[in-house]
């Protein structure tokens, strides 16, 4: 209501989407939503803090669902915790804020009980869907959440294209 009155470009929709930690009594699996957009509406998909928090075959949903409605050209930025061999030497380490020290092979969480707390996803698996669904990774950023000096963010970010 604030946004929108002041800004009507900017519109927000509700989605009751299951997460075991942020809603537990969410009735839509995040693996099967279906973005309700017109393919090729979009010029830009910004999301921060998203992925971090959930599970792969979600996250594989979501990019594919972004790669769908993103016009060709347009571009997505997009935050994660990347896991690739630095990072995952940080953590061991002990030189992350972020100590994802579960591993469940292509992800790690902080808590086994509640994954959705935090999760980081294997940089492989991200570059797969990125592939999968059209999208060219045009940068990455790699953030100081694991322990990296000079980080411009604190999560991963990644700039992408759709081809």
């Amino acid at each position: 209501r604030e946004i929108t009155s002041r800004f009507p470009a900017f519109r927000f929709r509700h989605v009751d989407v299951f997460n075991k930690h942020y809603n537990p009594e969410g009735e839509v699996p995040p693996a099967q939503w279906k973005f309700p957009y017109l393919d090729s509406e979009f010029d830009f998909v910004y999301l921060i803090s998203v992925f971090t928090h959930m599970l792969p075959d979600a996250v594989r949903n979501y990019i594919h669902e972004i790669g769908r409605v993103l016009k060709p050209g347009a571009k997505s930025f997009i935050s994660f915790f990347l896991l690739n061999d630095i990072s995952r030497q940080l953590i061991a380490e002990g030189k992350s804020t972020f100590p994802l020290n579960h591993d469940c092979g292509d992800y790690s969480v902080l808590d086994p009980k509640f994954p959705e707390t935090g999760v980081g996803l294997s940089e492989s698996f991200v570059r797969r869907c990125y592939e999968e669904s059209g999208l060219n990774i045009s940068a990455i950023h790699y953030g100081s959440w694991c322990g990296r000096n000079n980080a411009s963010f604190f999560q991963d970010v990644l700039v992408s294209t759709r081809k």
